[in-house]
C-alpha cells in the first residue's frame, strides 16, 4: 500500500502534468513494484485535484474525513487498485 501526492507550479497547471505523472508513478508502482492498493486525498472543495486522480484511474471512496485543524474543509479519499 501508498499514499501518493503532487503538487504543480502554478505556471504549469491545467496542462494535464499532474494527471500524466499519477498515471505513470501508479502504474510503475502497481505493474512493477508489486504494490496493490494506492492511496490519495484531497480537500473537498478541490475539483481540479478530483479530475487529476479520475484521471489517473482513482475511485473515490466516498469518505470524507475531518481534520482537527480545519474542520470546515473535509478531505476526499481515493484509491486505485
Amino acid at each position: 500500500m501508498a499514499e501518493l501526492s503532487y503538487c504543480v507550479d502554478e505556471a504549469y497547471r491545467r496542462r494535464g502534468l499532474a494527471s500524466e505523472m499519477l498515471k505513470r508513478v501508479c502504474d510503475k508502482l502497481l505493474l512493477e513494484e508489486g504494490f496493490s492498493v494506492l492511496f490519495c486525498n484531497c480537500y473537498a472543495d478541490n475539483e481540479a485535484s478530483v479530475r487529476v486522480m479520475q484521471k489517473a484511474g482513482f475511485t473515490d471512496t466516498g469518505k470524507l474525513v475531518v481534520e482537527e485543524e480545519a474542520p470546515d474543509r473535509p478531505i476526499r479519499v481515493f484509491f486505485r487498485v
